[in-house]
């Protein structure tokens, strides 16, 4: 304690927010090793989904501009599904190489 209340209230909300994310530092190999094997199993979804987001979005903005509503975005639906896959497939060859080069 310092003597100064304004000093003494901002000491005690750092301690409050040192202590507020628990022991994340002590993270074990396992943990680390199921957070790494969720973020590539997700990652392909993810690409999956923004294709196909990205693609209905650009077909959206063609139709709006060249008012041939709703082709773009249908044919939109299609490149991103097929680029999505692409994505897809690339992602899991390259981790089922990975994974027989490591056994």
């Amino acid at each position: 304690m310092t003597g100064d209340p304004e000093r003494d209230r901002l000491e005690d909300m750092a301690a409050r927010i040192r202590n507020a994310g628990g022991p994340s530092a002590a993270e074990t190999p396992e943990a680390a090793e199921e957070r790494a094997r969720t973020a590539r199993a997700s990652r392909p979804a993810i690409d999956f989904v923004a294709a196909v987001v990205a693609c209905v979005g650009l077909g959206w903005f063609v139709d709006y501009k060249f008012d041939t509503a709703p082709w773009c975005a249908v044919g939109g639906i299609f490149v991103g599904f097929a680029i999505g896959m692409l994505n897809m497939w690339r992602a899991m060859s390259k981790q089922i190489d990975a994974e027989r080069k490591g056994n």
